[in-house]
């Protein structure tokens, strides 16, 4: 096999928990995590040497600072191997919006590597140095992420599950601001994910709504109002739920018709929104 091209799904945080703040200034959560339909597609050459990105945005660095560029680098490191790979990035999932587009382009990444040059490298290992979403992007699925993210439960979803609609304004966000910010509000009372998780996996979605909540939705709504405008315009066109993923700014409704889901996606659309229908996978 001299080339591999892989889906690389998009993720929403389906509850987001600060728990802490470790020595080293990293937050600590505790949050489930939901992979959707939303992707990205990542081909992966085989060539001799080197590491190439092309990227169908021009926004996104293609060079070392690219999470793709550190994914294959450390993967050849660790599995001490010689050889390189040209990578195509042809990007569907916004940026700057918490839907985790870049790590899963870097867990994509992995899983290619490990195909195009096998060895018994743990991926995991190499994906817990690569940012907190990426080993749930290589996971997938649902879990509950703790830790910095690197400890995952997988969890059941339900047969009966929604439909989500994603939807984003222009405006994106800096993580780092968000969390920064964060830190100088008064904390909000907790909603347990343990909980929130058996209620998930037992198909009590009444419940599971009212345990939803994103610890730093208040913080970026503070910095980027839109986020709010989005939540009430898909509450208002028939959503179930909705919420912001991750560090925003994009929000997510949760909708248990599908043609609703699918009108109301249309409807973002059309007032100039980015908007994706999407399944939970």
């Amino acid at each position: 096999m001299n080339a591999i091209t892989l889906s690389a799904y998009a993720k929403i945080n389906l509850t987001l928990g600060i728990t802490g703040v470790r020595e080293d200034g990293y937050h600590t959560l505790s949050s489930i995590m939901q992979r959707v339909s939303l992707a990205d597609t990542v081909t992966v050459e085989r060539i001799p040497h080197g590491i190439h990105i092309t990227c169908s945005r021009d926004d996104v660095p293609t060079d070392e600072r690219c999470l793709c560029h550190k994914a294959a680098r450390r993967y050849l490191e660790a599995a001490a191997l010689e050889g390189g790979v040209r990578i195509q990035l042809e990007l569907m999932t916004p940026g700057e919006a918490g839907l985790g587009g870049g790590s899963a382009d870097a867990a994509a990444v992995l899983r290619a590597m490990a195909a195009l040059y096998p060895s018994e490298t743990d991926l995991f290992a190499i994906a817990s140095t690569l940012g907190a979403d990426v080993p749930f992007a290589l996971l997938g699925g649902t879990a509950l992420c703790e830790g910095i993210g690197e400890e995952m439960t997988p969890l059941t979803l339900p047969k009966n599950r929604p439909f989500a609609v994603i939807a984003k304004g222009k405006a994106g966000l800096s993580t780092p601001r968000i969390y920064a910010l964060y830190d100088t509000l008064a904390p909000l009372p907790k909603k347990a994910a343990r909980n929130a998780a058996k209620m998930l996996e037992s198909g009590d979605w009444q419940g599971f709504f009212g345990a939803m909540q994103n610890d730093l939705e208040l913080p970026a709504m503070t910095l980027c109002p839109e986020i709010a405008h989005l939540k009430e315009a898909l509450l208002s066109a028939g959503a179930d739920a909705a919420m912001m993923t991750g560090s925003g700014s994009a929000v997510f409704g949760l909708f248990f018709e599908e043609e609703t889901a699918r009108r109301a996606a249309d409807q973002l659309k059309a007032a100039g929104y980015f908007s994706s229908f999407c399944f939970l996978l």
